[in-house]
């Protein structure tokens, strides 16, 4: 801590407060028809999160989802939220992975066909960590990667030819 301007005004350091910060990676899912006519799904993703500071921190109990369908030849971005039911898994104490489990009872039947998915962790304190995902082989990839496709895929004629890109 120190004195802004001797004035009285206490600060933390600035590299302690920057950062506060968590890793997150997507480890398994499953969905289920949530209803007779196959229109909804019980989706239930499985996350590893780790806070990777030296201050203990928690996680906010939804988990936002976003992702692009390619259906019938239209592109079109589907979202929703993705619930953390077990309030103990919220903790998160310093360099100590936690297995966290989300899911939603009534996500769209299109998210089966989803490409493009990105996942929203947010801490209570420090940044959010959006865990990015390529499609349903649910292979993880970094951001410049993830943005160059995604712009290929919505403004570009797809599907491309050359698919073996994605591996």
């Amino acid at each position: 801590m120190f004195d802004l301007l001797n004035v009285g005004i206490q600060l933390p350091p600035l590299d302690e407060a920057r950062r506060v910060t968590i890793s997150g990676a997507l480890t398994r899912e499953e969905f289920d028809p949530a209803d007779a006519n196959k229109k909804t799904l019980k989706v239930t993703s499985m996350f590893r999160v780790q806070n990777v500071s030296k201050h203990p921190n928690s996680l906010k109990p939804e988990v936002r989802f976003t992702g692009w369908v390619y259906v019938l030849g239209e592109r079109s971005p589907i979202d929703f939220d993705l619930t953390i039911s077990d309030v103990k898994a919220l903790s998160l104490p310093p360099f100590e992975p936690k297995d966290i489990e989300a899911t939603n009872e009534a996500a769209p039947a299109s998210y089966i066909f989803s490409w493009f998915q990105t996942y929203t962790l947010t801490p209570a304190v420090g940044r959010k960590r959006k865990v990015r995902v390529w499609n349903a082989s649910k292979l993880p990839v970094g951001p410049f990667k993830f943005y160059v496709f995604l712009f290929l895929f919505r403004f570009c004629r797809w599907p491309w030819k050359h698919s073996r890109i994605v591996a």
